[in-house]
């Protein structure tokens, strides 16, 4: 019996897929992420032994399971056109690939990247093939193609991606199933949908980019928007030449929980260890350790751990328990090559010896409104370009986050106030700046466009942000 299964990290915004045959004992997966125990786990469930695994691309914005699935003993296949360093099977357009009962097609679509590679499979029953589309057509969106280059680059791959849609993709009968890789959360487009699956008829007719796309394939800056994508995190160019090494399956396994430190090993974060606090803001806020970067542990905690925890270096994290700790050594591998290390209980930091605490960093929306009222701060929009065109913040300076972590120095001079839509990437930007040196810098924990509700109450201020945005 045929049986595909979806597996997902929302914080990264992937999804993947094991699909076999149970008869027949084997299975395949696509798009893996790092941590393979998940599908080797599910195979076991369902009978089966994995056999195969590709990529349909050379991804930007996490660690592929390929290498690791291949050092368990499946055969791996390569993008079409891509080089990669780990033994593979070498990609073709209209290359069928028997899996079981199932059969995978592999259809070359560039655009997103120049290797990409949609799998259409066969066999699985219902109202016919389904397209593992990677980060192709997307629901609400295609895959972004500035990933890699300059601005020729990426006209030429914007071209490509508009013949991969009308000459491939929309040429597959309407009733096909959709599966993309890159869902709600990613970063890879600019208006990626909720929804997990669609169907082609349904993106020929509600997808905005495609509509765009149909009605003026050469108008390129209509379709893409690039004013509406966010920056392309740093870490991304480290990624895909990883994946395309092959990335070995770690040294410390998923399941293992870092280690515990006794309050006397905390003084070597002296000796080159970045220090992760991974609490909420309000209480890193009350007491920290001295130079640590403050990013909590919801939300998109590995795409931003990716973009600000250095490439090479022990990390060590500043935890409330030790599943805390584990779930944080768990999403870093997703993104980085070692995990975390050690960890600390968040309720012994009171035992530090008092130089290696720190406290102080995060205001609310009020004490927002006073320090703006007084001219005291620079107020900081570290939003995506996408976020400050539709809703501006007015009287703000805006550096998106990715900007600021990559070189604190684009932040203005003097006393700042950093904020974004919910405080989030504000406390991670805050703790960046102020471990660079930068102690006149404050989070605003919670919407700045609150501001507007407290600004009554302390007077009109100057023209520094206090309009009703």
């Amino acid at each position: 019996m045929p049986f595909i299964q979806h597996f997902s990290n929302e914080g990264l915004g992937h999804a993947s897929f094991l699909l076999g045959d149970v008869e027949r004992g084997v299975a395949a997966v696509v798009d893996p992420a790092r941590d393979v125990d998940q599908y080797l786990r599910a195979a076991r469930d369902a009978g089966v032994r994995i056999t195969l695994v590709l990529d349909t691309h050379a991804h930007s914005d996490y660690l592929s399971g390929v290498g690791a699935l291949v050092e368990a003993g499946a055969e791996a296949v390569a993008p079409i056109g891509a080089t990669v360093e780990y033994p593979a099977i070498p990609g073709r357009h209209g290359r069928r690939l028997e899996v079981g009962s199932l059969v995978l097609e592999l259809l070359h679509t560039p655009g997103h990247t120049p290797e990409h590679t949609a799998v259409l499979v066969h066999g699985l029953g219902g109202a016919g093939p389904v397209l593992l589309s990677g980060g192709s057509l997307l629901v609400g969106d295609v895959g972004r193609p500035d990933l890699l280059g300059d601005d020729a680059e990426r006209a030429a791959a914007a071209e490509a991606m508009v013949r991969t849609m009308l000459d491939t993709v929309l040429a597959l009968p309407d009733t096909v199933e959709v599966l993309p890789t890159h869902v709600g959360g990613s970063l890879c487009a600019g208006s990626i949908g909720a929804e997990r699956s669609t169907t082609v008829a349904e993106q020929r007719a509600d997808n905005p980019t495609l509509v765009a796309m149909l009605e003026d394939p050469a108008a390129v800056d209509r379709w893409l928007r690039p004013e509406l994508l966010p920056p392309v995190p740093p870490f991304w160019a480290r990624a895909r030449a990883l994946n395309l090494r092959g990335v070995p399956r770690p040294q410390r396994d998923h399941d293992a929980a870092p280690d515990q430190l006794a309050a006397r090993d905390v003084a070597a974060v002296r000796a080159g260890v970045t220090m992760l606090d991974v609490r909420d803001a309000e209480a890193w806020s009350r007491s920290h350790v001295a130079g640590s970067i403050n990013i909590p542990l919801h939300g998109s905690f590995s795409v931003w751990a990716a973009s600000t925890v250095p490439e090479l270096g022990p990390v060590w994290v500043v935890a409330d328990d030790a599943a805390s700790a584990l779930e944080a050594h768990r999403e870093l591998l997703a993104v980085r090559v070692e995990g975390v290390g050690h960890w600390f209980p968040a309720g012994q930091l009171g035992e530090l010896a008092p130089a290696l605490l720190d406290a102080g960093g995060v205001v609310g929306p009020e004490e927002l409104a006073e320090l703006l009222a007084a001219g005291e701060v620079t107020l900081v929009d570290v939003r995506d370009p996408g976020e400050v065109l539709a809703r501006p913040l007015v009287g703000a300076v805006a550096v998106p986050a990715t900007v600021l972590l990559r070189d604190p120095l684009a932040a203005p001079d003097g006393r700042l106030a950093v904020a974004c839509a919910s405080g989030y990437r504000a406390g991670i930007a805050a703790s960046v700046l102020r471990r660079a040196g930068r102690a006149d810098v404050v989070a605003v924990d919670g919407s700045p466009f609150d501001v507007a509700a407290a600004a009554g109450a302390v007077g009109a201020g100057r023209a520094s942000g206090l309009a009703v945005w």
